[in-house]
This record gives structure tokens, sequence and C-alpha cells, in this order.
């Protein structure tokens, strides 16, 4: 039912040309028919934003903490298979802008401004993690977890870079990497399907063990990544032992006090030398 409705992993989790296209073609249909609407496609509505670079993206959040997220390519990036968070958020934008009279009044390109892009696209995010808390058992739980892994990881691009790339350029991940298969606690195993039942992060099983066996990657939902002052890039992983998702799940404070960088010549506790 996920990849009927939503096309999951198997389309919209990657960054293709296709997916774009496929995002594109949602929205002219959605605008071409109501009659007379003051927009025809999403690129007037939103504009077009091609040129993306994740490394200087990551090296601006260093300098000034955050970085403009905009555009119709962008709308694609936050996209992890739910086609109608991406219609929504739009609609959020156009409320925000004045709704549809105004955007018959403006002459501007986009008709949505880069900015005001950014700051629906954060506040939809921070209403999801809201939403989240109320939303099941351990809705509070849920979000100590997203948010502990989001700071974790925004230490690594601030602090940490990978040196195996030209130009070292800063460690960007948005999804963890198991060492080995895990093995959970009953209340931990719990906890990490509610993670998965509410999409905070999505089960990718093209991650590979020490070993050399098929483990699942979690990667943090999409449109949480700029919440969290992130790339999209999808170079760079967290990895860590079993005992440490453990840690995750069970005592989110824990865990981002052990893994949380505070400076670029820190290691974190029980990282190997290769790491």
């Amino acid at each position: 039912e996920f990849f009927m409705l939503n096309l999951g992993l198997v389309y919209l989790h990657d960054d293709s040309d296709k997916k774009r296209a496929f995002i594109e073609d949602v929205f002219h249909r959605r605008l071409s028919a109501v009659e007379n609407y003051p927009v025809k496609d999403i690129t007037e509505l939103v504009g077009s934003n091609p040129v993306l670079n994740w490394n200087e993206d990551a090296r601006q959040i260093r300098r000034t903490k955050r970085i403009t997220i905009w555009g119709k390519e962008n709308l694609s990036n936050l996209c992890s298979g739910d086609i109608h968070y991406v219609i929504n958020l739009v609609a959020s934008m156009v409320n925000a802008a004045g709704g549809e009279a105004q955007l018959r009044q403006s002459e501007a390109m986009p008709k949505v401004s880069a900015s005001l892009q950014d700051k629906c696209i954060r506040e939809e995010a921070g209403e999801f993690l809201r939403n989240l808390k109320g939303s099941c058992e351990h809705g509070d739980k849920l979000v100590a977890i997203a948010s502990a892994f989001g700071v974790v990881a925004n230490s690594y691009l601030r602090h940490r870079n990978s040196t195996n790339e030209r130009g070292e350029p800063p460690w960007q991940a948005c999804r963890i990497e198991p060492h080995q298969a895990l093995s959970l606690s009953a209340s931990s195993q719990k906890l990490y399907d509610e993670l998965l039942r509410y999409s905070v992060f999505i089960e990718d099983d093209r991650g590979k063990s020490r070993r050399g066996k098929t483990v699942p990657r979690l990667c943090l939902r999409r449109f949480l990544i700029p919440y969290f002052n992130l790339t999209f890039s999808g170079r760079d992983s967290i990895p860590l032992e079993p005992e440490d998702i453990e840690l995750l799940l069970t005592a989110p404070d824990q865990f981002e006090d052990k893994f949380r960088r505070r400076g670029p010549d820190e290691p974190r506790g029980g990282e190997l030398p290769f790491g």
C-alpha cells in the first residue's frame, strides 16, 4: 500500500530527473485544472534553482548556520515519496503569499519569494514534529530521537570533513548506517517501529554491514533535513554500532552528548581512526 499510494523508495526516494518531472507534472495538472488560475506551472509559482551544490551549501551552513531552500528542484529534494506533503506545502506557500488574489496581482518571478518558501518549508517541518508529540503514545520520545540525531548530524557537518573527497568538503549525513544487523530490546524495537510508522525515518535496505551483509539504513525524512540545518547530500552517513542505536532509542540525550562534535579536532566517543 505504501508503494502504491506514496511511490516510496522505488521511485521518489532518489534525486533523478524522472522524479522532478513527475512532481512538475502533478502540479501542472492541478494548476491547469482551475479555470483562469493566475499560475499555470510550478516554475512560475516557486521558480527554478537548478545550480544546486551540496558542498557549498554545507560550507555556507558552517559560515551562517543556515541556507535558503527554494525552487522546484528543492520541492523534489524535500519529497521522500510523500507527494501529498509537497502539495500541502505549496498550498501553504500560496496562502502565506496572500492567496490567489495576490498571485494575480503580482508581477514577481517567482510568485512566491525564495525567503517565504524557505520560511514555509521550515515551519511545516516544525509543525510535523509538534503534531507528532501528540499523535501516539511515545510521540515526545520520537521527537527527542529525531532531534538528537539532527543535532549530531549538524555537528558532523560543522566540525568534520570528508577526507576521502576532493577538497575535503564538510561531512553531510542525513542517515544512520548500522555496522551490524540490529537486535533491539523489546522497548527499543517498539520505538523503532513507531519511527518507521510515522515516517520520521525511512528504511533503505541498501546498507551493508562490516561483514557485507544487508542491513537497513535509517534515512531521515527528507522534509526534516532543512529543519536540522543539513543538506540533501546522500554521500555520507552516521555509522553506528547496534548498542549506539539502542542508546539513541532509549536515551536520546545521552546519545547526543556522546556523539555530538564540539570542535573540528574532537573525535566522538569510540570513533574508529578510519571512520
